[in-house]
Formats: C-alpha cells, structure tokens, sequence
C-alpha cells in the first residue's frame, strides 16, 4: 500500500478512492481537492497518507458517540475557502493585543503569521522548507498519520501538505528556562466578514529534558459571517524531567463561528504537563484531547473552564492514556451556562495492562444559571488492570440555597451574593496557574465573561445596573455586558 501511495499524487489518489467511497460532501471536496501539485515526492506522499487516513476516518456523524451532540450539517453542506489576511497589518494586530509587548509573542491573523522576525527558537512550519525531522515532530509522518483518528486534524494535515496552513515550531532547549521565565504567547485571530471561510493553524511545541516553558495560546474569533470554522491543531512533546504550562483560550465573539481545537500532548519519563483550557463566548466550541503518559513518573492536570451564554454550545472530549504505570492524571473540568447555553464533557481515562500503579481522577461539575441551560456529562473508565487508584464523577445543579443564606444573613444583597458564588465557581480553575500575571489576566477576562466587575463584593451595585433591575434573577445574563 505504500508504494501505492507514493506513486500516486494527492489529487489522483483522492480521484481513485472517491470510485469506491461514498460520495463527500461539499466540505470535504473543497478541503481534499485544492492540493497544488507541486510539492515534492514526499510531500505528495505525506499527503496521500493524509487523504488515506481521512478517507478511512471520514467526517464526523451523530452516530459517532465521540460526535453525538454535535451538529455540523451547516459546516457540511459547503465548501469553505481559507480566509485571507485583512487589510490590518502587524503593527495594528500587536497593538490591540491584550499580553504584554515584552512577551515573545507569534501573531497569526487567519491563519497567516504577521509578525516578523520570530520569537528566539521558533521557526515556521513549511510544507516545502521544513525538514522531515520538523514534520515529524508536528505529527507530519506516515505513522503518525496513519494512527490518527482525528477527522479535523487530518484536514489540517492535509493543509499543511499543501501549503495551505503554516504555524510555529517551537523547541526549548534542554535544561533551560525559556525566555528567562516570561511566557510566550501564540496570538492567533479569526476575521470573517460577511461570506463563510476557514482559517486553520498547527502549532508544535517540544520542551527538552529538564527544560520549563509557559505558553498562552489565544484563540479569538471577530466578524459578521453566517458561517466560519478555525481549525487548530496543537501538539505537545515535554520530554524527561521537563515542565510545561499551557493555557489555550477559545473566545468566540461571533454566533455564526465554530471553533475546533485538537491538543495532542505527549510525555516522557517524569515529565509534567499543566493545561488550562477556557472555553468563552459564542458560537460552536470543541475542546478534543489526547493525551498519552508514556514514561513512569509523567504528570497530566488539566484545568478547564467553560462560560456560556445564550444559545453557544462548548464540547469537551477528552482521552488520558496511562501507557505504562506510576503515572498521574487529573483533570477538572467546570461549566457556567445561562440562557439557553449547552456544554457536553465526554471524558475517558484509560489505563493500560502494563500500567500498574497508574493514579487518576476525573471531574465535571456544571453550574446551570437558567432553566433553559442544559450539561451532559459521561465520565468513563477503562481500566485493564489491578492496583490502581481512579475515581471520576460529575455534578448538575444551581448555586446552594445554603450558602446564598449564609451570604444574606450576614447583610449581603442577593445579587452580590449570586457574583460572589458564581465567581467562586470559576476561580478555582484558574488556581494551577502559576505565572502571577497569566492568572491575573485570565481572571479579568473571566469576570468580563461574567459580567462581572473588577470586585464582586465592592464595585457590583455600582457597576452591574442588572443587578438593580433585576434583583431576583441570576446577574449572568449577558456574555458582553
């Protein structure tokens, strides 16, 4: 089958699947059928690879238990081109950014880097200049490709391999602290105007033995298109001893947006990985992990926070793969919805035959602020062998008549008392953030997504006027207030 695929170019080899596949629909046409013809022999093979993957995987169904509650028949049904750059140049970008300037930062703006020259360490992923070495570490190989069951990060692949996709490779070299402990930032925006488009990015970061890096990967959406889909594939490699924290931000400013992420993380022999997941705004939001501990003494916590409103949907699909054993995972995954806001977490641990020893843990919690708010949760376990310790668990509910009466005996007004809760609810996934400024950041940017003001308890009945004329409702009703 190799040899097949190699003398095969990518187009011709699409041609000759589609004469016994069923028939793609137009999202898949127009992704599998711009290749260039142009790249190399093994680019054109990697992209047969690609194709070939995707054509065994396809585009997702409801039938899929991994894709049940998500409905991407509005995606499906056209073709949608890769956005170009805007008129905005660089200088604009980096000026409305939010993280600080002294921060290494690789701005992209649909899909496009606009800041030159690059951060120290991070090259630019190519599909004609990057070595095969490069590729690899990006996930670009023939195994690679051919493990990955991932429907959108095989069409990002498959748009790398054409040239249409770039991103950044980043290596931290071994028993550093990059950037002398400043955290690097990947700001990467989506503008669509009023027709339907893609923009896609693949980004790539190894942190060498006993090396420690801090990364913030902000993903904004902007524009008035019915239709527009970013496609982000991020890969992680913390090899022994090393350490990284990693926030990854989905922020939706646009109902007609969707915004898939893949994060891939891989770690080696008492490696450490922190992930802080925020998932805001509106729009269509899916969150897929995979993570595999492949060394003893490898650690996986991730933190994640999802705030809702109006009728946005947020999915979380997770798989932490405890290959071999002493190893340690958990994850806690919170949710925040009101109005008719819905949020799914789709949750697997799975421990391996090998992996005696192995210890994780699981949790979902969602905070419904509306009747109309709705969360399924399925935490699961797979579990091949004995002397382990897992647990996993999930919770639905409002904020506690208990401690809202707590909070009214001791004088506080009931719309106070509601900002002082829900915020509660949200602060402590922020609580691993260890960089002092990223946490403080990221906690102005959840009261912003609250509709809180900078102090719950001293500034709400100054600045929260739905607090005044709403008093017995729950504040958090609005996403842009």
């Amino acid at each position: 089958m190799t040899a097949v695929l190699k003398a095969l170019n990518p187009v011709e080899h699409t041609r000759q699947r589609l004469k016994t596949a069923v028939a793609l629909n137009p999202f898949e046409e127009g992704m599998l059928r711009t290749s260039r013809n142009d790249g190399s022999e093994t680019m054109n093979a990697l992209l047969a690879s690609a194709t070939e993957a995707y054509h065994r995987v396809g585009f997702p169904s409801r039938r899929q238990e991994a894709w049940k509650y998500v409905n991407l028949s509005a995606l499906a049904a056209q073709s949608l081109p890769y956005l170009l750059p805007s008129h905005f140049h660089s200088n604009a970008i980096e000026f409305t950014s939010v993280w600080p300037k002294e921060w290494p930062t690789v701005v992209a703006l649909n899909g496009r880097v606009m800041n030159s020259p690059l951060p120290d360490g991070v090259t630019l992923l190519s599909a004609t200049k990057s070595s095969p070495e490069t590729l690899s570490l990006a996930g670009l190989s023939h195994e690679a490709l051919a493990n990955n069951d991932d429907t959108f990060s095989l069409l990002n692949a498959c748009g790398v391999l054409q040239g249409h996709v770039a991103g950044p490779v980043w290596v931290v070299p071994k028993e550093s602290v990059a950037n002398g402990g400043l955290p690097s930032v990947w700001d990467w925006s989506t503008l669509s105007n009023e027709e339907a488009g893609q923009c896609a990015m693949r980004g790539t970061v190894v942190v060498e033995e006993s090396a420690k890096a801090t990364l913030v990967v902000d993903l904004t959406s902007m524009g008035f298109s019915p239709l527009s889909l970013s496609n982000i594939h991020l890969n992680f490699s913390v090899e022994s001893h090393a350490e990284l924290d990693v926030v990854v931000i989905q922020d939706s400013q646009t109902t007609g947006h969707v915004s898939l992420v893949t994060v891939a993380t891989q770690l080696s022999a008492h490696a450490r990985c922190t992930l802080t997941t925020l998932s805001l705004g509106q729009g269509l939001a899916r969150l897929n992990l995979d993570t595999h501990l492949n060394a003893e003494g490898s650690e996986f916590n991730h933190q994640g926070l999802v705030i809702q409103h109006q009728a946005a949907q947020a999915f979380t699909h997770s798989v932490v793969n405890h290959v071999v054993g002493n190893t340690t995972s958990h994850q806690w995954v919170k949710a925040i919805l009101n109005d008719q806001a819905k949020h799914d977490f789709d949750g697997t641990i799975v421990v391996a035959s090998m992996a005696t020893g192995a210890s994780a843990n699981q949790l979902n919690n969602n905070l419904l602020l509306s009747g109309h708010a709705r969360a399924l949760a399925r935490p699961q376990l797979r579990i091949d062998t004995d002397d382990v310790q897992c647990s996993h668990g999930a919770t639905v509910g409002q904020l506690s008549d208990d401690q809202l009466f707590y909070l009214l005996s001791r004088g506080l007004p009931d719309s106070v008392s509601r900002c002082l809760l829900t915020y509660g609810f949200a602060q402590a996934a922020l609580d691993e953030i260890r960089h002092p400024e990223v946490k403080a950041m990221l906690t102005q940017r959840v009261l912003a997504a609250l509709g809180q003001s900078e102090s719950p308890v001293e500034n709400c009945l100054m600045d929260c006027t739905q607090c005044h004329s709403h008093a017995h409702e729950p504040v958090l009703t609005s996403a842009n207030r």
